[in-house]
């Protein structure tokens, strides 16, 4: 339900933080789905940012891979990003991929209105998943091209599965 947004979550428009960040995930956990889970089609970013949790638990429960420890606010983050650039940024030889830019001198992001002076996205490392993977034009479309066109990444089933379902 999570992939083909249809868990019944939804963000917490009340919350005083990011809904998608370790609190807010926490409380939607807590309070657990706002409509039945597969009952209706329902785009939100946290469907996407679970996955942030629930990755580095799946892939430190398989023998022989790092001990995440106790899953925690302060180092849940980090585990997600080095699973995701070890599964499947370096696969495609792209490397030190973060949701924080290094550069001092960042390209700057503006309001689509225009109305505002460009501002630095700053540091997504605690949103990473939905939102904040820091690519290039390039690493994007090299991305695209093997999720689409070869089996690296997904399988031709799982690729005929994910457009039928609507899935990620």
């Amino acid at each position: 339900h999570l992939l083909s947004q249809k868990s019944g979550f939804s963000e917490y428009s009340g919350f005083a933080g990011w809904p998608i960040d370790w609190a807010g995930l926490q409380m939607a956990v807590e309070d657990g789905p706002n409509n039945t889970p597969g009952s209706a089609f329902n785009y939100e970013n946290i469907n996407y940012a679970l996955f942030r949790v629930i990755i580095p638990m799946m892939w430190a429960a398989v023998p022989g891979n790092p001990d995440v420890g106790s899953i925690n606010s302060a180092n849940i983050s980090a585990q997600y990003v080095d699973y995701i650039n070890q599964n499947i940024w370096q696969r495609l030889d792209i490397h030190q991929t973060a949701c924080l830019n290094p550069d001092p001198d960042p390209t700057l992001l503006y309001n689509q209105s225009g109305s505002s002076a460009g501002f630095d996205a700053g540091d997504w490392t605690a949103l990473c998943g939905p939102t904040g993977w820091l690519l290039s034009a390039n690493e994007l479309a090299k991305f695209m091209v093997y999720l689409r066109y070869t089996e690296d990444l997904l399988s031709d089933q799982s690729r005929e599965l994910m457009d039928e379902l609507y899935l990620g």
